[in-house]
């Protein structure tokens, strides 16, 4: 069973290797260093050692398709079974999606959950039972319903402690057992 999916870099091999199974960790790298392949390859680790079922990326709109889209099918090895959806306030009310969401929920292998900043700040309004999953709910209910590592791209979106989009992120990040913050601007 090969390691990686793509051969990493030098740099990205010793992130992997020194700092897999770190709880905590920052990746201030330069752009297009590779941040988002060493964390699939930490994730693949962490997922083949049982400690996590899962993974939950914060990033830009687009930023989080793209983890989705393009790099997840890229840089994840295929012998993991994986699950992947990338969280879109516009389709969260859609019967589609409110079917969909409860099978990444219980989904037998690593699920992978990408929503923008914007996304996990969306809640339900009280006594409204229509949606059950809005962004604050599903993030809440996916941190604690599985195994995670907890990702969350361009830090720097958080640098205000009193923003509210920071208070969200610190107090949904206790859920997980392992995160990451990336940032290269």
């Amino acid at each position: 069973m090969p390691r990686f999916k793509t051969e990493p870099f030098a740099h990205q091999l010793a992130e992997v290797d020194e700092h897999w199974s770190t709880p905590y960790r920052c990746l201030w790298w330069e752009q297009g260093t590779g941040k988002t392949k060493a964390i699939i390859d930490t994730a693949a680790a962490l997922y083949r050692d049982g400690k996590i079922d899962a993974v939950f990326i914060i990033a830009p709109g687009g930023v989080h398709d793209n983890w989705i889209r393009d790099e997840i099918p890229a840089h994840m090895p295929d012998e993991i079974p994986i699950m992947t959806h990338a969280y879109q306030t516009k389709t969260q009310g859609t019967k589609r999606f409110q079917t969909y969401a409860p099978t990444l929920l219980e989904f037998e292998g690593l699920a992978v959950l990408a929503m923008t900043f914007d996304s996990i700040m969306t809640q339900k309004k009280k006594g409204v039972k229509k949606i059950k999953y809005k962004g604050a709910e599903y993030a809440k209910a996916f941190l604690t319903q599985r195994k995670c590592l907890f990702v969350v791209d361009e830090g720097s979106y958080i640098k205000t402690p009193g923003a509210q989009v920071t208070k969200r992120l610190l107090a949904a990040a206790k859920y997980a057992d392992y995160r990451r913050l990336l940032n290269g601007t």
